[in-house]
């Protein structure tokens, strides 16, 4: 999902956090059953993935179909909350 798609959704939250000490840009859709991270994103993380027993074929709301065989466990994850 691009940061025009996500724009448009009306059902995402788009932000950006501290993930492994680099800021990046997410898109937080409380619907979802699991988290994602792109491809680009993970040359920065500083955990190994782990191969999946099985590919997930994942569906995005603009009907695209990611193909998921990785995951990562124990990313950290910084957030602060503000009230304006």
């Amino acid at each position: 999902m691009t940061q025009e798609n996500a724009r448009a959704a009306t059902n995402v939250v788009a932000c950006t956090l501290l993930l492994e000490n680099h800021y990046v840009y997410v898109l937080i859709d409380p619907s979802s059953t699991h988290s994602f991270v792109a491809r680009k994103i993970k040359d920065k993380l500083n955990v190994q993935p782990i191969r999946l027993k099985k590919i997930f074929l994942i569906s995005t709301p603009f009907r695209d179909i990611v193909f998921v065989n990785h995951m990562y466990k124990s990313i950290r994850v910084l957030l602060k909350y503000m009230i304006w």
